[in-house]
């Protein structure tokens, strides 16, 4: 089955063109650092399967290990299940974007997340990084 918050965070990439990774929240390292790969970086994408990055793709780490690639997508160790509770979407632009947009872009998430839930899913304030 398919995590509905998985299906909301899709539902708002589509409307906004925004390509969003998600992540639990409660597996993720202390401090997230957002870099550009030298191409030697390597990962276990969501899948399973092992990525080695291409040359100046944008990814962002926890410390412990990649947690996404723009070109290659989320990893295995913080992947969205049915046991997450707690997430963590990141967002990717390859253009300027004002924080205006952003915040609109995860209240979409937000809001259909609330649309979709039958036991009051609670929602933190947005946090713009």
């Amino acid at each position: 089955a398919i995590n509905p918050v998985l299906t909301c965070m899709f539902m708002a990439e589509l409307k906004n063109i925004v390509l969003t990774a998600g992540h639990d929240a409660d597996k993720l390292g202390e401090e997230i650092n957002v870099l550009v790969s030298d191409g030697t970086e390597e990962y276990t994408k969501i899948n399973g399967k092992q990525q080695k990055l291409k040359k100046n793709d944008i990814f962002a780490t926890d410390r412990n290990s990649i947690i996404s690639s723009t070109l290659f997508g989320p990893d295995s160790r913080t992947a969205i299940t049915e046991k997450t509770s707690n997430f963590l979407f990141m967002c990717y632009y390859p253009f300027e974007i004002d924080d205006k947009e952003i915040s609109e872009h995860m209240s979409d998430i937000t809001n259909y997340l609330k649309m979709c839930s039958h036991n009051g899913t609670e929602t933190s304030e947005i946090q713009i990084i």
